[in-house]
Protein backbone atom coordinates (compact mmCIF):
# COMPACT_ATOMS: atom_id res chain seq x y z
CA UNK A 1 0.00 0.00 0.00
CA UNK A 2 1.03 3.85 -0.99
CA UNK A 3 0.55 7.05 -0.96
CA UNK A 4 -0.94 9.70 -3.06
CA UNK A 5 -0.77 12.70 -1.13
CA UNK A 6 0.91 13.59 2.56
CA UNK A 7 0.20 16.45 3.90
CA UNK A 8 4.47 17.12 4.35
CA UNK A 9 4.07 19.88 7.01
CA UNK A 10 2.31 18.07 9.71
CA UNK A 11 3.69 15.01 9.12
CA UNK A 12 7.19 15.99 8.87
CA UNK A 13 7.83 20.07 9.84
CA UNK A 14 4.79 20.31 12.85
CA UNK A 15 6.73 20.09 16.42
CA UNK A 16 3.62 18.18 17.83
CA UNK A 17 4.17 15.19 15.74
CA UNK A 18 8.71 15.60 16.05
CA UNK A 19 8.80 11.74 18.65
CA UNK A 20 6.82 10.62 15.45
CA UNK A 21 8.60 11.86 13.07
CA UNK A 22 11.98 10.78 14.05
CA UNK A 23 11.00 7.01 13.60
CA UNK A 24 10.32 7.62 10.44
CA UNK A 25 13.44 6.52 7.48
CA UNK A 26 15.31 9.36 6.62
CA UNK A 27 13.34 11.86 8.33
CA UNK A 28 15.69 14.36 9.25
CA UNK A 29 17.65 14.86 5.66
CA UNK A 30 13.76 15.01 4.11
CA UNK A 31 12.82 17.81 6.66
CA UNK A 32 16.06 19.61 4.80
CA UNK A 33 14.80 18.82 1.24
CA UNK A 34 11.18 20.24 2.50
CA UNK A 35 12.99 23.76 3.68
CA UNK A 36 14.56 24.30 0.44
CA UNK A 37 12.27 23.53 -2.00
CA UNK A 38 8.75 23.97 -0.70
CA UNK A 39 7.20 23.33 2.80
CA UNK A 40 4.17 21.80 1.60
CA UNK A 41 4.53 19.76 -1.06
CA UNK A 42 3.90 16.14 -1.40
CA UNK A 43 7.19 15.05 -3.00
CA UNK A 44 6.38 12.65 -5.75
CA UNK A 45 9.52 12.06 -8.56
CA UNK A 46 7.12 11.34 -11.57
CA UNK A 47 10.01 9.76 -12.91
CA UNK A 48 11.05 7.77 -10.38
CA UNK A 49 14.45 8.64 -10.17
CA UNK A 50 14.28 9.57 -6.60
CA UNK A 51 12.93 7.56 -3.41
CA UNK A 52 11.60 9.30 -0.54
CA UNK A 53 10.86 8.34 3.24
CA UNK A 54 7.65 7.33 2.71
CA UNK A 55 6.31 5.03 0.53
CA UNK A 56 4.41 7.00 -2.18
CA UNK A 57 2.92 5.85 -6.06
CA UNK A 58 2.56 8.22 -8.80
CA UNK A 59 -0.21 7.48 -10.25
CA UNK A 60 -0.54 6.22 -14.11
CA UNK A 61 -1.70 9.25 -16.12
CA UNK A 62 0.29 11.77 -13.99
CA UNK A 63 3.82 9.58 -14.64
CA UNK A 64 6.30 11.26 -17.12
CA UNK A 65 6.04 10.62 -20.65
CA UNK A 66 8.32 9.28 -22.93
CA UNK A 67 10.22 12.05 -25.09
CA UNK A 68 9.16 12.22 -28.49
CA UNK A 69 8.61 14.88 -31.22
CA UNK A 70 5.66 17.02 -30.90
CA UNK A 71 3.95 19.43 -32.64
CA UNK A 72 1.30 20.73 -31.75
CA UNK A 73 1.19 24.76 -30.16
CA UNK A 74 -0.13 25.69 -27.03
CA UNK A 75 -3.16 26.98 -28.13
CA UNK A 76 -3.61 23.69 -30.13
CA UNK A 77 -3.80 22.00 -26.89
CA UNK A 78 -5.71 24.58 -24.84
CA UNK A 79 -8.29 24.34 -27.06
CA UNK A 80 -8.08 20.41 -27.72
CA UNK A 81 -8.39 20.29 -24.19
CA UNK A 82 -11.57 22.56 -23.72
CA UNK A 83 -13.46 20.56 -26.03
CA UNK A 84 -12.83 17.21 -24.47
CA UNK A 85 -14.07 18.55 -20.95
CA UNK A 86 -17.20 20.23 -22.77
CA UNK A 87 -17.78 16.96 -24.53
CA UNK A 88 -17.30 15.07 -21.95
CA UNK A 89 -19.74 17.61 -19.23
CA UNK A 90 -22.39 16.97 -21.86
CA UNK A 91 -22.35 13.41 -22.56
CA UNK A 92 -22.08 12.14 -18.53
CA UNK A 93 -24.83 14.76 -17.96
CA UNK A 94 -22.81 16.62 -15.45
CA UNK A 95 -21.83 20.30 -14.96
CA UNK A 96 -18.79 21.80 -15.59
CA UNK A 97 -17.29 23.28 -12.30
CA UNK A 98 -14.15 25.89 -12.43
CA UNK A 99 -12.21 26.36 -9.54
CA UNK A 100 -11.37 30.04 -10.59
CA UNK A 101 -8.91 31.86 -8.51
CA UNK A 102 -8.29 34.61 -11.02
CA UNK A 103 -4.68 33.97 -11.96
CA UNK A 104 -3.17 33.44 -15.26
CA UNK A 105 -4.00 29.44 -15.27
CA UNK A 106 -7.83 29.54 -14.48
CA UNK A 107 -8.27 33.02 -16.41
CA UNK A 108 -7.14 30.68 -19.71
CA UNK A 109 -9.44 28.04 -18.62
CA UNK A 110 -12.57 30.29 -18.66
CA UNK A 111 -11.10 31.97 -21.78
CA UNK A 112 -10.84 28.56 -23.93
CA UNK A 113 -13.88 27.83 -22.68
CA UNK A 114 -15.56 31.09 -24.10
CA UNK A 115 -13.57 30.61 -27.07
CA UNK A 116 -15.06 27.22 -28.16
CA UNK A 117 -18.19 26.86 -26.00
CA UNK A 118 -21.67 26.76 -27.93
CA UNK A 119 -24.22 29.08 -25.33
CA UNK A 120 -25.45 25.78 -24.03
CA UNK A 121 -21.90 24.71 -23.45
CA UNK A 122 -22.10 28.12 -21.16
CA UNK A 123 -25.32 27.73 -19.48
CA UNK A 124 -23.63 24.32 -18.25
CA UNK A 125 -19.94 26.06 -16.52
CA UNK A 126 -20.50 26.85 -13.00
CA UNK A 127 -17.33 29.27 -11.61
CA UNK A 128 -16.66 29.23 -8.33
CA UNK A 129 -14.54 32.39 -7.26
CA UNK A 130 -14.24 34.89 -4.56
CA UNK A 131 -13.59 38.34 -4.01
CA UNK A 132 -9.96 37.96 -3.85
CA UNK A 133 -10.34 36.02 -7.52
CA UNK A 134 -12.00 39.34 -8.79
CA UNK A 135 -9.91 41.27 -7.54
CA UNK A 136 -6.65 39.36 -8.91
CA UNK A 137 -8.32 40.02 -12.22
CA UNK A 138 -11.31 42.90 -11.95
CA UNK A 139 -11.44 43.74 -15.64
CA UNK A 140 -11.88 40.44 -16.84
CA UNK A 141 -14.30 39.33 -14.49
CA UNK A 142 -16.54 42.51 -15.52
CA UNK A 143 -16.62 41.90 -18.87
CA UNK A 144 -16.56 38.63 -19.14
CA UNK A 145 -17.09 36.15 -16.21
CA UNK A 146 -20.48 38.07 -14.46
CA UNK A 147 -21.75 38.32 -17.81
CA UNK A 148 -21.43 34.57 -18.97
CA UNK A 149 -21.24 32.55 -16.43
CA UNK A 150 -23.06 31.35 -13.09
CA UNK A 151 -21.46 32.07 -10.40
CA UNK A 152 -20.83 30.89 -6.82
CA UNK A 153 -18.59 31.37 -4.08
CA UNK A 154 -15.56 29.49 -3.41
CA UNK A 155 -16.03 28.77 0.01
CA UNK A 156 -18.70 26.08 -1.01
CA UNK A 157 -16.27 24.46 -3.71
CA UNK A 158 -15.96 21.29 -0.71
CA UNK A 159 -19.61 20.44 -1.10
CA UNK A 160 -19.08 20.04 -5.33
CA UNK A 161 -16.34 18.96 -5.87
CA UNK A 162 -16.10 15.03 -5.77
CA UNK A 163 -20.43 15.08 -6.96
CA UNK A 164 -21.52 12.85 -9.44
CA UNK A 165 -23.40 15.68 -11.10
CA UNK A 166 -20.15 17.51 -11.65
CA UNK A 167 -17.16 17.74 -13.29
CA UNK A 168 -15.21 19.70 -11.35
CA UNK A 169 -12.20 21.53 -12.84
CA UNK A 170 -8.76 23.14 -11.45
CA UNK A 171 -6.36 25.38 -13.21
CA UNK A 172 -3.63 23.08 -11.27
CA UNK A 173 -0.64 22.11 -13.08
CA UNK A 174 0.07 24.57 -15.07
CA UNK A 175 2.57 26.30 -12.97
CA UNK A 176 4.60 23.28 -13.21
CA UNK A 177 4.56 23.15 -17.10
CA UNK A 178 6.82 26.60 -16.66
CA UNK A 179 8.37 25.41 -13.44
CA UNK A 180 7.10 28.46 -11.33
CA UNK A 181 9.18 27.96 -8.09
CA UNK A 182 9.08 31.46 -6.45
CA UNK A 183 10.47 30.10 -3.09
CA UNK A 184 13.82 29.31 -4.84
CA UNK A 185 13.55 32.06 -7.78
CA UNK A 186 13.59 34.55 -5.44
CA UNK A 187 15.96 33.75 -3.04
CA UNK A 188 18.51 33.11 -5.77
CA UNK A 189 17.14 36.33 -7.75
CA UNK A 190 17.62 38.53 -3.96
CA UNK A 191 21.09 37.33 -3.21
CA UNK A 192 22.48 36.60 -7.16
CA UNK A 193 20.37 38.34 -9.86
CA UNK A 194 17.88 37.42 -12.28
CA UNK A 195 20.62 37.06 -15.07
CA UNK A 196 21.98 34.21 -12.86
CA UNK A 197 19.22 32.04 -12.83
CA UNK A 198 19.96 31.74 -16.91
CA UNK A 199 23.18 31.16 -16.65
CA UNK A 200 24.66 27.57 -16.68
CA UNK A 201 24.06 25.70 -14.11
CA UNK A 202 27.08 23.33 -13.61
CA UNK A 203 29.31 26.71 -13.48
CA UNK A 204 26.66 28.37 -10.78
CA UNK A 205 27.01 25.03 -8.13
CA UNK A 206 28.65 27.41 -5.74
CA UNK A 207 26.10 29.56 -5.79
CA UNK A 208 23.08 26.72 -5.95
CA UNK A 209 24.78 25.36 -2.53
CA UNK A 210 24.85 29.20 -1.00
CA UNK A 211 21.29 29.61 -1.85
CA UNK A 212 20.18 26.15 -0.36
CA UNK A 213 22.04 26.59 2.88
CA UNK A 214 20.22 30.10 3.17
CA UNK A 215 17.06 28.15 3.11
CA UNK A 216 18.09 25.93 5.86
CA UNK A 217 17.91 26.20 9.10
CA UNK A 218 21.45 25.93 11.37
CA UNK A 219 21.53 22.21 12.29
CA UNK A 220 20.49 21.32 8.69
CA UNK A 221 23.00 23.53 6.70
CA UNK A 222 25.18 20.10 7.00
CA UNK A 223 22.16 18.43 4.17
CA UNK A 224 22.98 21.22 1.49
CA UNK A 225 25.19 19.61 -0.33
CA UNK A 226 24.08 16.24 -0.62
CA UNK A 227 20.37 17.41 -1.22
CA UNK A 228 22.16 19.52 -4.49
CA UNK A 229 23.51 16.35 -5.36
CA UNK A 230 20.67 14.64 -5.66
CA UNK A 231 18.55 17.01 -7.57
CA UNK A 232 21.64 16.80 -9.80
CA UNK A 233 20.90 13.52 -10.31
CA UNK A 234 17.53 13.80 -11.29
CA UNK A 235 18.44 16.82 -13.38
CA UNK A 236 21.03 14.54 -15.42
CA UNK A 237 18.57 11.90 -15.58
CA UNK A 238 16.36 13.97 -17.78
CA UNK A 239 15.44 13.03 -21.60
CA UNK A 240 15.88 16.75 -22.47
CA UNK A 241 19.53 18.70 -21.90
CA UNK A 242 19.00 21.30 -19.60
CA UNK A 243 21.67 23.91 -19.23
CA UNK A 244 21.01 27.12 -17.00
CA UNK A 245 19.91 27.52 -13.63
CA UNK A 246 15.88 28.06 -14.67
CA UNK A 247 15.82 24.89 -16.39
CA UNK A 248 17.43 23.31 -13.55
CA UNK A 249 14.47 24.22 -10.77
CA UNK A 250 12.25 23.46 -13.93
CA UNK A 251 12.62 20.11 -14.20
CA UNK A 252 12.74 19.67 -10.38
CA UNK A 253 9.21 21.30 -10.21
CA UNK A 254 8.00 19.92 -13.23
CA UNK A 255 8.77 16.10 -11.72
CA UNK A 256 8.34 16.33 -8.35
CA UNK A 257 5.43 18.41 -7.84
CA UNK A 258 3.52 17.15 -10.75
CA UNK A 259 0.93 15.29 -8.78
CA UNK A 260 1.04 17.27 -5.49
CA UNK A 261 -1.02 19.79 -7.11
CA UNK A 262 -3.17 17.66 -9.08
CA UNK A 263 -4.12 15.89 -5.76
CA UNK A 264 -3.86 18.87 -3.01
CA UNK A 265 -6.97 20.11 -4.00
CA UNK A 266 -8.76 16.39 -3.12
CA UNK A 267 -8.12 16.84 0.35
CA UNK A 268 -10.99 19.66 0.74
CA UNK A 269 -13.60 17.64 -0.84
CA UNK A 270 -16.64 16.86 1.59
CA UNK A 271 -17.70 13.91 -1.30
CA UNK A 272 -15.06 11.50 -0.77
CA UNK A 273 -17.05 8.94 -1.01
CA UNK A 274 -18.13 9.74 -4.67
CA UNK A 275 -15.17 11.55 -6.02
CA UNK A 276 -13.53 9.66 -9.19
CA UNK A 277 -9.95 11.05 -10.79
CA UNK A 278 -10.54 12.03 -14.51
CA UNK A 279 -14.17 11.43 -14.08
CA UNK A 280 -15.76 14.10 -11.69
CA UNK A 281 -12.28 15.66 -10.96
CA UNK A 282 -9.36 17.02 -13.21
CA UNK A 283 -7.07 19.42 -13.19
CA UNK A 284 -6.71 21.20 -16.82
CA UNK A 285 -2.43 20.91 -17.75
CA UNK A 286 -2.11 17.60 -16.39
CA UNK A 287 -2.39 15.63 -19.48
CA UNK A 288 0.03 14.29 -21.84
CA UNK A 289 0.20 16.73 -24.27
CA UNK A 290 0.60 19.77 -21.75
CA UNK A 291 4.23 17.22 -20.68
CA UNK A 292 5.19 16.82 -24.36
CA UNK A 293 4.48 20.39 -25.27
CA UNK A 294 7.06 21.71 -22.33
CA UNK A 295 9.30 18.83 -22.78
CA UNK A 296 9.58 20.42 -26.67
CA UNK A 297 9.24 23.36 -25.77
CA UNK A 298 10.73 24.53 -22.80
CA UNK A 299 13.84 26.95 -23.90
CA UNK A 300 10.98 29.18 -25.10
CA UNK A 301 10.09 30.09 -21.61
CA UNK A 302 13.39 29.28 -19.81
CA UNK A 303 15.96 30.75 -21.65
CA UNK A 304 16.30 34.58 -20.65
CA UNK A 305 14.34 36.90 -17.98
CA UNK A 306 11.66 38.35 -20.41
CA UNK A 307 10.01 35.10 -21.47
CA UNK A 308 9.95 33.52 -17.74
CA UNK A 309 6.58 35.12 -16.98
CA UNK A 310 3.95 32.59 -18.46
CA UNK A 311 3.89 34.63 -21.69
CA UNK A 312 2.54 32.03 -23.67
CA UNK A 313 -0.67 31.93 -21.76
CA UNK A 314 -0.90 35.18 -21.45
CA UNK A 315 -0.96 35.73 -25.35
CA UNK A 316 -3.46 32.72 -25.31
CA UNK A 317 -5.72 34.56 -23.20
CA UNK A 318 -5.21 38.02 -25.14
CA UNK A 319 -5.90 36.31 -27.96
CA UNK A 320 -9.74 36.05 -26.73
CA UNK A 321 -10.39 39.13 -23.80
CA UNK A 322 -8.01 41.58 -25.87
CA UNK A 323 -6.62 43.33 -22.63
CA UNK A 324 -3.36 44.70 -23.58
CA UNK A 325 -2.76 45.23 -20.04
CA UNK A 326 -3.37 41.77 -19.03
CA UNK A 327 0.11 41.18 -21.04
CA UNK A 328 1.65 42.89 -18.78
CA UNK A 329 0.32 41.66 -15.69
CA UNK A 330 2.72 40.14 -12.88
CA UNK A 331 2.25 36.46 -12.16
CA UNK A 332 1.29 35.90 -8.46
CA UNK A 333 0.23 32.56 -6.44
CA UNK A 334 -3.50 32.70 -5.84
CA UNK A 335 -4.97 29.41 -5.44
CA UNK A 336 -4.19 29.70 -1.36
CA UNK A 337 -6.62 32.41 -1.61
CA UNK A 338 -9.11 29.62 -2.18
CA UNK A 339 -8.75 27.05 0.10
CA UNK A 340 -7.73 29.62 3.24
CA UNK A 341 -9.00 28.46 6.28
CA UNK A 342 -10.18 25.23 5.44
CA UNK A 343 -9.38 22.10 7.30
CA UNK A 344 -6.70 19.52 5.21
CA UNK A 345 -6.27 15.36 6.00
CA UNK A 346 -2.92 13.98 6.60
CA UNK A 347 -2.93 11.28 3.50
CA UNK A 348 -4.37 9.79 0.94
CA UNK A 349 -3.62 6.28 -0.34
CA UNK A 350 -3.95 4.63 -3.61
CA UNK A 351 -7.38 3.29 -3.19
CA UNK A 352 -7.94 6.92 -2.27
CA UNK A 353 -8.87 6.04 0.93
CA UNK A 354 -8.48 8.86 3.32
CA UNK A 355 -6.97 9.46 6.72
CA UNK A 356 -6.38 11.85 9.61
CA UNK A 357 -3.91 9.98 11.27
CA UNK A 358 -0.50 10.18 11.18
CA UNK A 359 1.06 7.22 8.95
CA UNK A 360 2.31 4.32 10.16
CA UNK A 361 4.92 1.47 9.80
CA UNK A 362 3.18 0.36 6.52
CA UNK A 363 3.86 3.43 5.05
CA UNK A 364 7.75 3.76 5.45
CA UNK A 365 10.35 3.21 3.22
CA UNK A 366 13.70 1.82 4.48
CA UNK A 367 15.23 1.85 1.41
CA UNK A 368 15.05 5.56 0.45
CA UNK A 369 17.41 8.35 -0.80
CA UNK A 370 17.55 10.34 2.39
CA UNK A 371 18.98 7.50 4.30
CA UNK A 372 22.22 8.28 2.65
CA UNK A 373 22.60 11.64 3.93
CA UNK A 374 22.79 10.32 7.78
Amino acid sequence: MSLIFYNSYDIFLNSKNEDKTTQVPGSKAFKSYLQIFELNSTAVDRTNTITFPLKVKVLDFLKMPSYEKFDKTFEEICDERTNFLLLKARNTNRKLAVLYSGGVDSTLILCSILKNATQKDLDNVHVFLNVESIKENLNFYHDFVIKKFKCFSSYKFPYFLGRDDYLFVSGENGNQIYGTSRRIHNTFIQKYSLDGLFKDYKDSQGQMLDIFRLELEPEYKKYAEPILKLFTKLVESAQIDIKNVYQFYWWLTFTLKWQSVYVRILTYSLNKDTLKLEENFTTFYHTKEFSLWALNNFTKFSEEPNTMDKEISKQYIFDVNGDKDYLKKPTIGSLHTLVKNKNIIQTIDDNLNYSNEYPGEKYYNFKNDFLNFE
